[in-house]
């Protein structure tokens, strides 16, 4: 659940952008953003896609932990890559999951030095994932 006293959000309406949900936690430097598709995806199909998706904008982008987890009665991939785009060091830390409705990409991300300071309301902004059936 996105709570908006601690987040601006957005419905993506441009149609440039894969993200359908946009997020910014208010007075802060840390996104996120929901990647919704109907088609079901093996979810570590879906892990290496978004890998090879985040390597076409940071060639440096590398993994630097995946693991299964259960959020909310869910089995997804968690996973953290960390990259450079235009001299800016990123991490990026998500959720992937996917069933016969359709697949899920739900992603934080911040500068990687702010991670510290943020990863609280990243922890709390991820647990909240849920799946409506």
């Amino acid at each position: 659940m996105i709570n908006p006293k601690n987040w601006k959000f957005k419905k993506n309406e441009n149609g440039h952008d894969a993200a359908e949900y946009t997020f910014r936690m208010r007075d802060s430097d840390l996104y996120a953003m929901a990647i919704n598709e109907q088609v079901e995806i093996g979810i570590e199909d879906l892990a290496n896609i978004a890998f090879t998706n985040a390597k076409n904008a940071a060639p440096d982008v590398r993994v630097v932990k995946k693991e299964y987890r259960v959020v909310n009665g869910h089995k997804v991939i968690y996973m953290e890559m960390l990259g450079t785009i235009q001299s800016v060091k990123f991490k990026y830390l998500g959720y992937y999951y996917s069933n016969e409705t359709g697949s899920t990409q739900f992603l934080a991300y911040t500068g990687a030095n702010l991670v510290d300071k943020y990863q609280k309301d990243i922890d709390v902004l991820l647990n909240g994932f849920s799946v409506n059936q």
